[in-house]
């Protein structure tokens, strides 16, 4: 994915939080598909809007960094009560995200 110049891949993702998330369980090798193992995995794509990038892991939450030259974490975002895999890529349209878990769809966006 390319995201204001800037070539956005999972085994960058995975590199980068391993030194910037405090406490982050970052497993897997590059090119691993994100299998096994535990910690953070992923298996989806990124996903780029509104100057952000969006980086769905399979069971810690959406990772939102800003689409900068700089590293900036903007937050983590998990859905409590919804315990199952995400492995699907997000998709954006009319100023909404979609994100669907191995249990349900999710539209976020304003009314």
């Amino acid at each position: 994915m390319v995201a204001l110049g800037y070539f956005v891949v999972a085994e960058d993702v995975r590199a980068v939080l391993r030194y910037a998330v405090p406490g982050a369980d970052v497993r897997g090798e590059p090119g691993g598909g994100g299998f096994g193992g535990g910690g953070l995995s992923f298996y989806g794509s990124a996903v780029a809007a509104d100057d952000k990038i969006y980086i769905p892991s399979r069971t810690s939450g959406v990772f939102v960094l800003a689409a900068d030259s700089e590293f900036k974490l903007l937050a983590c975002n998990k859905f409590e009560g919804d315990e199952s895999r995400f492995d699907g890529t997000p998709a954006i349209s009319d100023g909404a995200i979609f994100l669907r878990s191995n249990e349900y769809l999710y539209c976020i966006g304003l009314k």
